[in-house]
Order: C-alpha cells, then structure tokens, then sequence
C-alpha cells in the first residue's frame, strides 16, 4: 500500500515507522518515498503542496498527525480530504476544539468516508481489563458504578 503522511506529531511518526516495517511505501511528502519520514518533511510542506493528496492515485490512505499548521489549516485540509472520500488514520487530540471534531464528522458522513482515529490505548491489556470489570463487575469489589480518569497537566494554561 501507498501511504501519505500529513502533519508529524509522535503517534503519526510512529505509524508511519509500523508501516514501513510491515512492507508498505510511503509516496508522500515528495521525497519520502520509501524512507522513514522524518518531523521536519511530514507533510508540512509550503504552499499548497499538500492539495497533491487530493488525487487518489497520490496515495491510498493518508496518515494524519496534529504538525506545527495550526487547528484551522489541519481541518480544512481533514474536510477537504474526507469529501473526496480519502481514507484517513488521524492521531487524536487533532484539534483543540471539539466543535472541529463535529465539522469533520458531518463532512465525513456526507459521503462515507473512512476515517479512523488512532487510540493506542486499545493496544494496552490493562484497558481490556477495565473494560471487563465495567461489564461484568470487579472479582473482589463487585459491579462498577462510576469510571473517573484523572489526567495531571504540567502546564494548565488555556492552551
């Protein structure tokens, strides 16, 4: 398979090394084809170089990750893409706003897309654990009523 890499963040460069070592290429950004990429060529090129993915036979799925363009230019680009119905791998948070996250899924929708989000938690036997105590109860302490997760932020600014 032909793979694009839009945007590098660490879950994208670390999906782009997993399909370079299962035997796909990676056809995009120009001159990527066939090596890692690499943060500082991941498809954050200038100008509109990136509107190349527009075209299906440039690749056939796209790996999306946050990179350095900002909120508003990954969504245009995410919106554009989903309805010329280019499939899509995308790290998650892409977007700092959830508002985003609807826009994207109302132009996927439209024409049915695939668009998947990368969890890499789904990987992690401790989530499949959790998940069985919600279901079926805690061996020792009985049914789950409640799940809290709490995540510690070095920086708390709004950013």
């Amino acid at each position: 398979m032909k793979f694009a890499l839009l945007g590098a963040d660490v879950e994208s460069l670390r999906l782009a090394a997993a399909a370079l070592a299962a035997g796909h290429e990676f056809s995009w950004p120009p001159g990527a084809a066939g090596a890692a990429p690499h943060p500082e060529n991941a498809g954050d090129c200038p100008g509109d170089s990136w509107e190349d993915l527009l075209d299906p036979e440039s690749a056939d799925a796209i790996i999306v990750g946050r990179g350095p363009g900002g909120d508003d230019a990954r969504a245009r680009q995410v919106q554009e893409l989903a309805r010329l119905e280019r499939p899509m791998l995308v790290t998650f948070p892409l977007f700092s706003s959830v508002l985003t996250y609807f826009e994207i899924d109302m132009a996927r929708t439209e024409t049915d897309a695939v668009l998947h989000h990368y969890n890499p938690l789904v990987e992690s036997p401790v989530l499949g654990e959790a998940a069985d105590w919600v279901a079926n109860g805690h061996p020792e302490l009985g049914s789950v009523e409640q799940v809290v997760c709490t995540r510690i932020l070095a920086d708390r600014s709004r950013d």
